[in-house]
């Protein structure tokens, strides 16, 4: 008989987040009983691998949790392998480029582990080089890990669904303090701690002259301003 080890995980981890087979396949766009024939092992994920990764997401865990109980040659393992080439640097000021040439491969899954990304409307945030489009990657706070100055949080007001972007600075007196990176916003500053933004991800779209392109440039940057 065939392992159900992806079954019974995801089984395991939708009781952990309380939620019913019909509420998880609300939110993943499958059936009460697609659900249930998967944590039973009556059905597989092969044809849609990506439906891990959206399951993953849906009970709030770690990238790849789920994906490391299927078979090695799943497909939903090989998209956790995505990795970008690093074939230089780009100057953007009179330094002179180092030496060395650069040749890297970047697993951006290794990168953004068990991250999540919030879309940016409007340019309200131009100043750091945010712009309307672009997405903030962000990852909870590990359990021992304090807020420190110079990083970008996510403050989650528990009146509230919006979530607040604040960068960690000093005060006068030398405590932390959170600085709303968007003019004029008002900050609750006992607001919860929803994650640390580590990267900006842009889309770039091929102008008229280069023709359609799929699979756009990917930018990863950490936020400006710091």
């Amino acid at each position: 008989m065939a392992s159900n080890a992806f079954g019974e995980a995801l089984r395991s981890a939708r009781q952990r987040a309380g939620l019913s087979l019909q509420q998880l396949g609300d939110i993943v766009g499958r059936t009460r009983s697609g659900i249930s024939a998967i944590e039973k092992g009556r059905i597989g994920v092969e044809r849609s691998p990506e439906l891990v990764s959206q399951l993953e997401i849906a009970l709030q865990l770690p990238f790849g949790t789920l994906a490391r109980f299927l078979p090695e040659d799943h497909p939903a393992r090989r998209i956790a392998d995505m990795a970008l080439q690093v074939v230089g640097y780009v100057v953007t000021d009179r330094s002179e480029p180092p030496t060395i040439a650069l040749r890297e491969l970047m697993r951006v899954s290794d990168r953004l582990l068990g991250c999540l990304g919030l879309q940016v409307i409007g340019n309200g945030l131009a100043a750091y080089n945010i712009c309307d489009g672009d997405y903030l990657v962000y990852r909870r706070l590990l359990a021992n890990e304090k807020p420190e100055v110079g990083m970008k949080l996510l403050l989650r007001p528990s009146r509230s669904h919006r979530m607040h972007l604040v960068e960690c600075c000093l005060d006068a007196d030398g405590h932390l303090d959170y600085v709303p990176m968007l003019q004029g916003e008002v900050v609750d500053k006992h607001a919860e701690v929803a994650g640390v933004v580590v990267a900006v991800l842009r889309f770039y779209c091929p102008s008229p002259a280069e023709g359609d392109r799929s699979g756009a440039a990917l930018s990863p940057a950490a936020p400006r301003g710091s």
